[in-house]
């Protein structure tokens, strides 16, 4: 069996990314999918901003951070894809495949890096702006008895709602952040294997 980190049909860009150098020499795919899938969704995000009734700011603001997330998503999943070629290089091919559980074989029985960096920053990222959201949004309800704007809830009854606001945003921003993850994982993984 014979493992390579590159073959002759690799060496020429494409849509979703292209083999460049470690700081070492060694070659690895770089990817931006991250970047892309998360202006895809904020491009989403913005065409639902121009219809009536909807912020057209937070559409803004939402492109700019899903595609910044995507952006971070592609920094740490390149790092990653890096330090995994030269490990290749370091202690061989066949070490290397047994050793790590992030390295697998292409179709052509050539090394790549398999990511799995989408979903796991996907969801930190996510869930922490998830919860700071959820946490904004967990006050208003005390903001709206506490200026008279509704006076039926009881004290209890506010933290009930500022508790359910908070899940509510934590968990949908998470699983989000996770699904748009996994996409990106899919379409880099697809890639690199095609690309390996």
């Amino acid at each position: 069996m014979k493992i390579d980190m590159l073959s002759p049909s690799v060496i020429n860009t494409n849509f979703y990314g292209k083999m460049t150098k470690t700081e070492k020499g060694n070659d690895y795919y770089k990817t931006d999918n991250g970047f892309k899938v998360g202006a895809v969704y904020g491009g989403l995000e913005l065409i639902n901003g121009l219809l009536p009734g909807e912020s057209l700011i937070s559409a803004i603001i939402g492109f700019g951070i899903h595609s910044g997330i995507g952006k971070f998503i592609d920094y740490k999943r390149n790092q990653h894809a890096a330090q995994a070629a030269d490990y290749i290089k370091e202690v061989g091919e066949k070490r290397a495949l047994e050793t790590r559980d992030d390295l697998e074989l292409s179709d052509n029985k050539h090394l790549y890096y398999h990511s799995k960096d989408g979903a796991k920053y996907g969801t930190i990222i996510g869930a922490g702006i998830g919860a700071a959201l959820g946490s904004l949004a967990a006050i208003f309800p005390g903001i709206l008895v506490y200026f008279g704007g509704v006076r039926h809830f009881t004290k209890k009854s506010v933290v009930a709602a500022g508790a359910m606001l908070f899940a509510i945003f934590t968990g949908i921003s998470t699983l989000g952040g996770f699904i748009l993850g996994k996409i990106t994982d899919y379409f880099t993984n697809k890639s690199a294997k095609k690309h390996a």
